[in-house]
């Protein structure tokens, strides 16, 4: 039943990612981040376009990961599967592309439920990278769908917009 389970879940990522990265490229130009404010109706985020465009780029770049850890893992490459969770654990570009100011800029425009959603699924990279580390792939792959329910729950708080399919 286990296996089966993975099996679906292997195969519903693998069929839905190339949809994803298509509808976020058709959109990214077009749809900054949305912000949960009342209720579950969020609401439009306006950013300045550098740090909207430094946000997309690593959403982008996050989604790429998600789906080479995801190979990785199924396919027993713990030093493979820890190295790309390490990349997410450390963020892709945020801390790289912005200063110290952008990132306080941002932080302060970004709701704090939004941050510990992003803290916990950087957090739960860490723990992967631990558990893919030691060989330990049922480990990796339960934070792995951690991470992508994660990834579904943020999208679909605040990005109904771009995801309308995933709007409450």
């Amino acid at each position: 039943m286990k296996t089966s389970y993975y099996s679906l879940l292997i195969l519903s990522f693998i069929f839905t990612l190339p949809g994803c990265v298509e509808q976020a490229q058709e959109n990214s130009a077009e749809q900054k981040p949305m912000v949960h404010e009342q209720g579950n109706a969020p609401m439009q985020l306006e950013l300045p376009d550098n740090l909207a465009g430094v946000l997309r780029q690593e959403m982008q770049l996050l989604e790429k990961g998600m789906g080479e850890l995801l190979g990785h893992i199924v396919a027993g490459r713990s030093g493979d599967a820890a190295a790309v969770a390490l990349k997410i654990e450390k963020s892709f570009v945020l801390k790289q592309a912005l200063t110290q100011e952008e990132l306080k800029q941002l932080v302060g425009l970004l709701p704090a439920e939004f941050i510990t959603m992003d803290r916990k699924f950087h957090s739960d990279a860490g723990a992967l990278a631990a558990a893919a580390e030691k060989g330990e792939f049922r480990t990796a792959m339960k934070l792995y769908t951690t991470m992508a329910e994660s990834c579904l729950a943020c999208h679909s708080q605040y990005a109904a917009q771009r995801f309308p399919k995933l709007a409450h």
